[in-house]
């Protein structure tokens, strides 16, 4: 994959913050995580200009004509999202949800349950 030599590949991201940049910075041509080798151009400079909005309202008005541009070109095609499920009692705390689903046990406790 790191060559670009495959006609069909799987690969994975896990969004780290929330915030759309985190999944549409990494098709930017020559970016550090865009593993495709895809470029556009256009879908740079709106980069560009997304970092540079003065608003979050622009800014994610630039972000839809991103994604209207990953959904015309299709570098990558999206097969499955990734999903957990914790069931957890009402005496722990603590214990928060997480966007990389890493917890920091040594805050995690157990209460008294209520009887």
């Amino acid at each position: 994959q790191d060559t670009l030599n495959f006609s069909l590949c799987r690969a994975g991201w896990i969004a780290d913050y929330l915030d759309p940049n985190t999944f549409l910075e990494i098709f930017v041509t020559g970016g550090g995580n865009n593993d495709t080798g895809w470029s556009n151009a256009r879908y740079d400079a709106l980069r560009a200009a997304a970092l540079a909005a003065p608003t979050d309202e622009e800014r994610f008005r630039i972000y839809a004509e991103m994604e209207a541009i990953l959904m015309e070109e299709l570098p990558v095609l999206p097969l499955y999202h990734y999903t957990r499920i914790h069931l957890v009692h009402t005496s722990v705390e603590g214990y928060h949800p997480t966007l990389l689903d890493n917890h920091p046990w040594k805050y995690v406790g157990l209460t008294k349950p209520s009887p």
